[in-house]
């Protein structure tokens, strides 16, 4: 029989059990927190290489938001100056078509996906870019630049022109990336739009991005090398704005073109999304780029106020649209097909 142990020994013996795990419990925490601290550093800092089409690992930063070479305007600081995250793309030896690339939206997407090492072609009607202050064509600012890039005129209406645009691609391997972007604007109701109007919107907002669609599908598949389809739809793919039945007609069909592109190409590894931008300070219409930014701010003449407020303050840049082209084309987004990304500053919550 164990013989009896003192009650006062028993307590101090328990007590003397819990100090002791508790620095042994303290001892693992602080083990944990370095080893965290450590792998922290190392996925922040160490990595210095992924595959093409890859996100790179955040790299923590203050944003200052100063004047881009894009031609954008200053954005505001970030509140209180937030430590936030930063996505760097990697597309090195990537092939990208951006339609519309010499101006706006396009051209800033062209710009970013040749930062990341993407060769980019440029498929356009034009060569010069309509931006503010901007004079060097889209494809001669990224070679500048160190990039490889070509321009090729597209009329993205035109089948023969588009196919054309493809197979400029294979001279550096086949798209891996095709961004339908271009698109058209013809202003008008129910009752006052043209069917000349509304058959141009058509055919560069619709047969351009089925077109682009399809063709660069096909190639991908010829290659058995299954790439992303990034289309540019809108707000107005979901939300009618008066005066504009005809341009809201085209980017509704977009959007379920993306859809129903995704759902039949899912099984063959090609992924197609869209982004759906909101009111964007660009010259897609000429004086867009100061008349967005006075509406924004409450400042439009009467009668040329948005249609509801954005609940961001400001109007968007083509800046805040060519990151969500890049992460939805890129293999963060690889679980990702037949959706449609806002990128309106939160217009289409409201």
């Amino acid at each position: 029989m164990r013989a009896a142990v003192p009650r006062a020994a028993r307590e101090a013996r328990s007590e003397a059990r819990t100090v002791e795990r508790v620095g042994a419990f303290t001892q693992f925490a602080v083990a944990v927190q370095a080893v965290l601290a450590g792998a922290f550093t190392q996925f922040a800092v160490a990595v210095t290489s992924t595959p093409a089409g890859a996100v790179t690992p955040f790299r923590l930063t203050c944003h200052t938001h100063s004047r881009p070479e894009t031609g954008d305007a200053v954005l505001p600081p970030t509140p209180d100056c937030r430590r936030m995250g930063t996505a760097n793309f990697d597309f090195e030896d990537e092939v990208v078509i951006v339609t519309g690339g010499s101006s706006g939206i396009g051209r800033t997407t062209a710009l970013e996906f040749g930062d990341a090492g993407a060769t980019v072609v440029v498929a356009d009607v034009r060569r010069e870019p309509k931006d503010l202050g901007e004079e060097i064509p889209t494809d001669e600012a990224i070679t500048e630049a160190g990039g490889t890039a070509e321009y090729v005129e597209t009329d993205v209406s035109d089948p023969d022109e588009v196919a054309s645009v493809v197979e400029a691609a294979r001279e550096y391997g086949g798209v891996d990336v095709m961004v339908n972007n271009a698109g058209l604007y013809r202003g008008g109701s129910v009752t006052d739009l043209s069917v000349d109007d509304l058959d141009a919107m058509l055919g560069v907002n619709v047969r351009g991005v089925f077109l682009g669609t399809k063709i660069a599908a096909n190639d991908m598949l010829d290659r058995d090398d299954p790439g992303a389809v990034v289309n540019t739809a809108s707000i107005s793919s979901s939300f009618a704005q008066h005066e504009q039945i005809g341009y809201d007609a085209t980017k509704g069909a977009v959007r379920m073109l993306t859809r129903t592109a995704a759902l039949e190409l899912g099984d063959t590894g090609i992924r197609v999304n869209a982004v759906a931008p909101g009111q964007i300070a660009t010259e897609f219409l000429e004086g867009w780029t100061e008349d967005a930014q006075e509406a924004a701010a409450g400042e439009a003449d009467p009668g040329e106020e948005f249609l509801k407020s954005i609940p961001m303050g400001r109007a968007g840049f083509p800046r805040d649209v060519a990151p969500a082209v890049c992460y939805l084309a890129s293999d963060a987004a690889g679980y990702t097909t037949g959706e449609l990304l806002h990128v309106d500053g939160g217009w289409h919550t409201c």
